[in-house]
């Protein structure tokens, strides 16, 4: 299988033949930090690339930490309003013009496959070619609920990502930035290869 979850560390591992993309929860409130992603490996406790157990630590160890942990842990799914200010992923608005949001983990769910997107292009695959983690985060005070979607393809070097956006609050709420995907990771000693789309021009490599 191409996701594993690693109860005791709390790190999802996703492998394709030749890459790894791992994250992880930390603290007692549940932050979904991003820990790595680039050539396969086999071990899974990579949790100090993200500086657990040096400052600043997760606030439930140090309290006055938060503010500088909000805005150095890198995060899975990044928001705003909270101390961290990074581009933020997904951005929201209340009816009294409120924006911070927290996503913390609230459940998962593994499984073979690859779910339809409704309504959206997407890819396709069997539950012999792909394996899919469904990560679910809230935020308690909103009744916001986000389902972050990661789709590993078993023979190929892809994993495809997703979002899907619940409203569970009293209240409506203005979605003003929704990404399907963040990489936070130290901006150095890599290549970036995107595929610049236009009409008659497709895949045009960059």
């Amino acid at each position: 299988m191409g996701i594993l979850y690693f109860e005791k560390e709390k790190v999802f591992k996703l492998d394709t033949p030749k890459s790894t993309y791992m994250l992880g929860i930390i603290g007692e409130e549940g932050f979904i930090a991003h820990i790595y992603y680039g050539k396969r490996i086999k071990s899974h406790r990579l949790t100090y690339l993200i500086g657990m157990g040096e400052p600043a630590m997760v606030p439930d160890e140090n309290a006055f930490d938060r503010v500088i942990f909000m805005g150095t842990y890198p995060k899975e799914y990044p928001t705003h309003g909270l101390g961290d200010y990074k581009e933020a992923a997904i951005g929201v608005r209340t009816k009294s013009g409120h924006t911070a949001l927290k996503l913390c983990y609230k459940e998962h769910q593994i499984y073979e496959g690859k779910p339809k997107l409704e309504g959206l292009p997407a890819t396709f695959a069997t539950k012999e070619e792909c394996t899919t983690l469904e990560l679910v985060c809230e935020d308690t005070h909103l009744g916001l609920k986000v389902v972050l979607m990661y789709n590993v393809f078993e023979e190929i070097n892809v994993i495809t990502r997703s979002v899907k956006i619940i409203n569970e609050g009293q209240e409506e709420l203005y979605l003003t930035k929704v990404l399907s995907a963040s990489l936070d990771m130290n901006n150095h000693n890599f290549d970036l290869i995107t595929l610049h789309g236009d009409w008659a021009r497709e895949c045009r490599i960059n």
